[in-house]
């Protein structure tokens, strides 16, 4: 991780995490974030499950300036590409805590409603669980069911998590996390600071800015591969180890 101003910016993909920006030097247009985490981040919290976003083991949650505020996803992070985080914000189970170790609503609900079980999952529940909780004020039994769609529980325990998801807003608000702090100007203004104008260039991937631009560019490289959600191409990389081709 290399927090200081970019040098060339066109080159290095920059996101925030925990209110820093990260500038991914040594990612390559492939890497995937859920590496990224686990290598030069240190972030083990999120784990390797299937490797091709069927699990949920390794959810995160990406959050995007969006309509005049923020918009936050879970993500996975196995089939996700580094440089198509440029300008987003990533969040971690470990982003979830409070400095003085008072763990978050989600976190809370999860140990109270007993709805761990191995924790080889847990923090990919957690963190699609997180989701819901910035999204909706009070979930319902089947939005919470909607929200977990995605990860799976090898321990089939899923009744206890899905309580702990029923019960996540009858906690007191955090500080770190509330739906008010994720949707506060300061966190969408520092977003919006390391967005770019002019189009990223990793080796192996660029990201036009404009129609035209990708126009030229597919025109200059007809081979290339139009990246869109990465669910098949992210697996060529995971599970096929293709060499692919130039990336827009």
């Amino acid at each position: 991780m290399d927090t200081r101003p970019p040098q060339d910016s066109k080159r290095f993909p920059r996101f925030l995490l925990d209110g820093e920006v990260v500038e991914a030097r040594d990612a390559t247009a492939t890497t995937t974030l859920l590496q990224y985490l686990r290598g030069p981040l240190g972030r083990c919290g999120t784990k390797e499950g299937c490797a091709e976003g069927d699990c949920g083991a390794c959810t995160v949650v990406v959050g995007e300036a969006r309509d005049g505020g923020m918009r936050y996803r879970a993500v996975n992070s196995c089939i996700r590409f580094v440089p198509t985080l440029d300008g987003k914000e990533v969040v971690t189970v470990e982003s979830l805590r409070a400095p003085d170790g008072t763990l978050h609503p989600v976190q809370q609900a999860m140990v109270e409603a007993h709805a761990s079980q191995c924790g080889f999952c847990t923090p990919g529940f957690v963190m699609s669980l997180f989701a819901l909780y910035l999204d909706a004020a009070e979930p319902a039994r089947a939005g919470v069911l909607d929200a977990l769609a995605g990860n799976l529980c090898r321990c089939t325990g899923y009744r206890p998590i899905i309580d702990a998801g029923l019960r996540m807003r009858g906690y007191p608000e955090p500080d770190r996390w509330s739906r008010a702090d994720a949707q506060s100007p300061a966190r969408r203004n520092a977003l919006l600071e390391i967005q770019r104008k002019e189009t990223l260039q990793v080796k192996g991937f660029a990201a036009p800015r404009t129609l035209n631009e990708l126009a030229d560019a597919y025109a200059a490289q007809p081979e290339s591969l139009i990246l869109a959600g990465a669910t098949d191409i992210g697996l060529w990389v995971t599970k096929q180890l293709r060499e692919l081709p130039p990336i827009r």
